[in-house]
């Protein structure tokens, strides 16, 4: 699987992009995407089983097995990333020991927020908190 995360484009162009790559997916607000990797082999069934199986999270498109773990396409608007994390954890055991994390494209700010929020256990955290929802525009500018 290939991903890619295309920022501010026109509704022309997310038509113009349909047209000349006409069998691609595309996920509008993007979705989470995660390459989770299981240190014990045994543990990736019973992973991919509590993503993908009956009573999976709600906000999980899909769960692929892959060599080592599990590659995750998250609707974080369905399903918060913290509780996904959480899920991983119960099943493969918490922290770098047991799994490693990897997200395949940026993680959007709102995602972020939601996570150190519940981590945290500061509910009032939202994006102005955030160190880049301010120095991006700059650098942007920067650039320019």
């Amino acid at each position: 699987m290939t991903y890619a995360l295309v920022e501010d484009v026109t509704d022309d162009g997310v038509r113009a992009f349909r047209r000349r790559f006409s069998g691609v997916r595309i996920d509008e607000p993007p979705l989470i995407v995660l390459d989770v990797e299981v240190c014990d082999p045994n543990a990736i069934p019973r992973l991919r089983q509590a993503l993908a199986g009956r009573a999976a999270p709600v906000g999980v498109v899909s769960a692929l097995r892959t060599i080592s773990g599990v590659l995750i396409e998250l609707d974080d608007a369905r399903t918060p990333l913290a509780f996904l994390m959480d899920l991983i954890d119960a099943e493969v055991g918490p922290g770098p020991a047991a799994r490693r994390i990897c997200p395949l494209l940026e993680l959007p700010d709102r995602a972020l927020v939601r996570l150190a929020a519940a981590t945290l256990h500061v509910p009032e955290l939202d994006e102005t908190r955030l160190i880049e929802t301010y120095s991006e525009p700059l650098l942007k500018r920067a650039r320019a």
